[in-house]
């Protein structure tokens, strides 16, 4: 991990006793109850859980909840749901939990659950293709089955996704309302009393919850959306739990006194996309040579400052496929970039730029601001290998509508790829996959995909899916770089938390107490 020089800390600390001199008088982090719990993020969650991540977001402090959940070690277990069971090969039968009701007093039944399901499955394009082909029965009050058009063994995990949260169906209308929380109804330990659009969301402890109550009454969430003044907030010892710390803040937090950080590796994989529909692009040993041509190590050192594990393949920081991090693109080499890329007729000329029938071998690479750093790390290591690279910057709106348009031919993302893997491999590199933005349609993934939709044995679909991260790192849909640590601050009398690999879902639990 690379750490920051004496001078540079020295001038953050500076900076930070001006700030936080400014925002005491301002009284702009303010938290004077001492069960009341400030929390900063990069932003503020919408309230209708079929709008965007929003359901996610407010699942953090469990204000909303799903049928089932996930464990730290990556088991799937009931939440508002009982039980769950396959009563045979095409239906799974859910049993909910008795006396849960949602804020408003109204009961959370089986005609409400499915309710929510189906407008989830209305609304958000992800439900949709979650529940492709299920057909939800309410069987009693109590009791769900979710009949399958084929073989579904991954549905439990399904749902558990973000875009099934649970909520009273009811208080809406026929569109989604993102900003009215007089509709938002939902079944969490937290009740959202106050609501400020993208800037503060306030929750307040439930009396009425089925579970355990917490001991934090009030938690005050605010967005802040520049990272620099998310470090700063955090430094001041006025914030409680800071999410989403820079990487190049990590080093700064860990020397300070009266914080802790949160260092939590997730399955989130952080790529590159390839465009298949731009010439070059299309020969295989080219995306082979890209992905060669890429010294992961150096990519984590400068542009996440350490934070960050090198993925050499798509399952590669998986906890459920460990295996998977001794594939693929194990190694930097430039050698046998090159040696790809003279195969596939693109030679070197004297100056240094490799050609084919006269035409420069160029890419246009576009990275969100949050991650400019990545830039010129991958700008450079291409250009060893004689390619020109031209880099975009803009914001994730900037990056949705490159990605739409097609008018790209490289660009850095991410995505999780924990969950059912035929869901996410459907998701990812299915031919019609809402993230397939390579254009990718291969035969033997198909396959892979469609096997994975028959079997339920536990082994061949572990074998399967290895067999499927295999072929994504041979055909180069996308150039696996590195998983990311996710930073959080948390002041040191904060006690209970509890790190989860999939921390925007499951870092706040009854658990967590402020020390006195």
């Amino acid at each position: 991990m690379r750490k920051i020089p004496g001078s540079r800390l020295f001038f953050l600390t500076i900076v930070t006793v001006i700030i936080v001199s400014f925002f005491s008088v301002a009284s702009l982090w303010a938290d004077t109850n001492k069960k009341e719990l400030v929390m900063i993020s990069s932003c503020v969650p919408a309230l209708d859980p079929v709008y965007d991540y929003t359901a996610g977001h407010l699942h953090i402090v469990k204000a909303i909840e799903y049928l089932t959940r996930i464990t730290p070690n990556g088991e799937i277990k009931p939440e508002l749901a009982l039980s769950y069971q396959s009563l045979d090969k095409n239906t799974w039968e859910v049993k909910l939990r008795a006396n849960v009701t949602f804020w408003s007093g109204k009961t959370m039944d089986a005609k409400a659950a499915k309710a929510s399901l189906e407008r989830a499955r209305k609304f958000a394009p992800e439900a949709k293709d979650l529940l492709a082909g299920v057909t939800i029965i309410v069987i009693d009050p109590l009791t769900l089955h979710f009949v399958t058009k084929h073989h579904d063994p991954g549905l439990p995990v399904n749902l558990s996704s973000k875009w099934l949260a649970i909520h009273n169906a009811d208080n809406y209308g026929d569109k989604p309302a993102p900003y009215d929380l007089s509709r938002l109804d939902a079944t969490g330990m937290y009740r959202v009393v106050n609501y400020v659009p993208r800037q503060k969301i306030v929750y307040e402890k439930w009396s009425g919850y089925w579970g355990k109550k917490p001991a934090v009454n009030r938690i005050v969430y605010k967005a802040v959306s520049d990272p620099q003044s998310r470090l700063l907030g955090a430094l001041s010892g006025e914030a409680d739990i800071v999410l989403a710390i820079p990487s190049e803040g990590g080093s700064v937090i860990k020397a300070s006194q009266d914080k802790d950080l949160l260092v939590i590796k997730g399955p989130d994989i952080y790529y590159i996309y390839l465009n298949f529909n731009y010439g070059p692009l299309q020969d295989i040993r080219v995306r082979q040579a890209l992905a060669w041509g890429i010294d992961r190590n150096k990519v984590v050192d400068m542009a996440i400052s350490g934070f960050g594990t090198p993925a050499p393949t798509w399952y590669a920081q998986n906890p459920l496929y460990p295996e998977a991090k001794d594939m693929g693109y194990r190694r930097y080499d430039p050698e046998k970039s090159k040696k790809l890329l003279t195969e596939a007729g693109w030679i070197m000329d004297n100056d240094a730029i490799r050609k084919k029938d006269g035409k420069p071998l160029s890419l246009r690479f576009f990275a969100t601001n949050y991650h400019r750093a990545i830039g010129p790390v991958i700008q450079s290591q291409w250009k060893k290998l004689g390619i020109q690279v031209s880099v975009e910057y803009g914001d994730s709106g900037f990056r949705e509508a490159k990605l739409a348009s097609g008018d790209w031919e490289t660009g850095f993302g991410g995505m999780g790829s924990f969950g059912d893997p035929r869901a996410v491999l459907l998701r990812q590199f299915g031919p019609d996959g809402y993230r397939n933005f390579s254009g990718y349609n291969n035969d033997t993934m198909n396959n892979i995909i469609e096997q994975l939709g028959r079997t339920s044995d536990k082994k061949a679909r572990h074998a399967l899916a290895i067999k499927a991260n295999n072929l994504i790192a041979e055909t180069v849909p996308i150039i696996p770089i590195f998983t990311k640590d996710a930073l959080v601050a948390v002041n040191k009398n904060i006690t209970g938390l509890k790190p989860h690999f999939i921390w925007w879902l499951y870092l706040f639990t009854d658990a967590i107490d402020l020390k006195e």
